[in-house]
């Protein structure tokens, strides 16, 4: 798992535990492989066993792309048809429960749960995975919500990181940046993300709708182009993490911390510093139908 991911993860966990989450403990359900591979991994899984193929991928497939897909009733930071402080968490637990059947991992209880799935592809040898994840607060609602999106690809000996334009435009088209930006406006920030070698096969971008309650990071490949490192946002992994609108959230927060004592480094720096685009000509990428969203920055970039 990239340390920048389990960052966010973590962050969350903790924020539920402050909050106020009840203390049920959920009996976690395993579908094959039994121990339950990582799904941000960047080393081969040990354990790889392919899919069931008893399951309906197919339909399976069909089914989340449709709770996947905002509607009048459900726009960030509502997902999968489970919306911060108005869904309870009884509530998001029977609307998972209807998928445990076809999931890789499931763990669901009235205060947090976690359902993962990984879902064959036409692309020869290549799965989408995808984690979604509810917490609640001590009054019961949902309190914050993370989906996660990677591809992966099985070789000899486990999963690894793959990336592809077309299933990450057919699975996220709704939260990639053009979207976005045609539904909510443009973002509060975009952010990069500086530490080298954390994952280094990948240029974190992050889009801040603070005050609409998300935020989306992407980790595009990066590729080296005229002198320059380009990575281009539609062939990302996506992670989303909403809140309850109008509340402050640890994970906005951290995005402005600083490291090092009194050196005031940033992991974060903004759109503007790490490439030549300013936030306002984003309209103009997103008017632009064929825009991939690349963005160019320095060999160097980083510290």
């Amino acid at each position: 798992m990239s340390r920048r991911l389990e960052k966010i993860i973590t962050l969350v966990f903790i924020f539920s535990l402050i909050t106020g989450c009840s203390q049920t403990t959920a009996t976690p359900v395993y579908r094959t492989p039994t121990v339950l591979p990582s799904l941000f991994t960047l080393e081969p899984i040990s354990t790889a066993i392919p899919p069931e193929p008893t399951i309906n991928y197919e339909y399976l497939a069909d089914t989340i792309l449709t709770v996947l897909i905002p509607d009048s009733d459900c726009v960030l930071p509502c997902l999968w048809d489970i919306e911060p402080c108005e869904t309870l968490g009884r509530d998001a637990l029977e609307e998972l429960e209807s998928f445990s059947e076809s999931a890789l991992f499931t763990s669901l209880t009235d205060s947090e749960g976690q359902v993962i799935f990984r879902i064959p592809t036409d692309a020869v040898d290549k799965f989408v995975e995808l984690s979604f994840t509810y917490y609640t607060n001590t009054t019961g609602y949902i309190d914050e919500i993370s989906l996660s999106f990677v591809v992966t690809q099985l070789v000899d000996d486990g999963y690894v990181y793959a990336y592809s334009q077309e299933l990450t435009s057919g699975w996220m088209e709704s939260y990639l940046p053009g979207q976005l930006i045609r539904q909510y406006g443009l973002p509060d920030e975009v952010l990069f993300y500086t530490e080298r070698d954390y994952r280094s096969d990948t240029i974190e971008i992050v889009f801040v709708y603070e005050n609409e309650g998300f935020i989306i990071h992407y980790f595009a490949p990066k590729r080296e182009l005229e002198g320059l490192l380009e990575a281009c946002i539609d062939e990302s992994h996506v992670a989303i993490l909403t809140w309850i609108p109008g509340q402050e959230n640890p994970e906005a927060v951290a995005l402005h911390q600083t490291v090092g004592d009194g050196s005031n480094i940033t992991l974060y720096v903004p759109l503007e510093s790490a490439t030549e685009i300013s936030i306002d000509e984003l309209w103009v990428m997103a008017d632009d139908p064929t825009s991939r969203f690349c963005f160019q920055t320095d060999l160097d970039f980083g510290w």
